[in-house]
């Protein structure tokens, strides 16, 4: 029994969910592709952002404070949001 289900699995399922599979994964990539594309024309993935990101994980990993940190910057970044907001 055991063995005439994992030969329908290998055979017959198994190859049949691959051509699927590649659609999806291309349709992925494209997607992916134009927002990377989309947040690069529009500046929001360019080396200051890049490098913001790269202190605030520094500080989070380094610093005495950095268990504290995520914390305060959701204050600060709720509180940007806020005043851009409005």
């Amino acid at each position: 029994m055991f063995l005439v289900s994992w030969l329908a699995m290998t055979l017959v399922m198994i190859p049949a969910t691959l051509p699927t599979a590649r659609l999806v994964g291309v349709a992925r990539g494209r997607l992916h592709g134009v927002g990377f594309l989309g947040g690069y024309a529009l500046g929001l993935m360019g080396y200051p952002w890049l490098l913001l990101l790269a202190g605030v994980v520094l500080l989070e990993k380094a610093a005495p404070f950095g268990e504290d940190l995520p914390r305060v910057l959701a204050l600060v970044l709720a509180l940007a949001a806020v005043a851009a907001w409005t």
